[in-house]
C-alpha cells in the first residue's frame, strides 16, 4: 500500500481563495487532490493543513483514510472547528 510522503498547498492566486490540497505518495505519480478553500480564512487553513496536520501523515498508508480521519479529528484540540474541518474535508478529498 502507497505511503503519504507530503501534502501541501496550492493556490490559485497570490491572494485568491481557491486552493487545493496535494497530497503525495512514495509511487511515483499516485497523488491526491482536494479543495482547502476558505473565504475568511485561507491564510490560516494553509497553514493548518501543511503544518499541523500535514507532519503527522507523512509515513502513514494512504489507503487508511478512516483512521487517518479519526486521528486528524481526535488529537486536535478545539474539534470541530471550520479552519479543522476545511482542512480535513480537503485531505479526505484527497485520500
Amino acid at each position: 500500500m502507497p505511503k503519504i510522503t507530503q501534502v501541501r498547498c496550492i493556490r490559485t492566486r497570490a491572494n485568491g481563495i481557491w486552493t487545493i490540497v496535494k497530497v503525495l505518495t512514495d509511487q511515483p505519480g499516485l497523488y491526491g487532490i482536494g479543495s482547502v478553500s476558505d473565504v475568511n480564512n485561507t491564510p490560516t487553513v494553509i497553514a493548518a493543513t501543511e503544518e499541523v496536520i500535514g507532519p503527522s501523515l507523512v509515513g502513514r498508508e494512504a489507503g487508511h483514510i478512516e483512521d487517518i480521519w479519526q486521528c486528524v479529528y481526535n488529537s486536535g484540540y478545539w474539534r470541530n472547528g471550520p479552519i479543522l474541518n476545511t482542512a480535513m474535508g480537503g485531505i479526505d478529498m484527497a485520500l
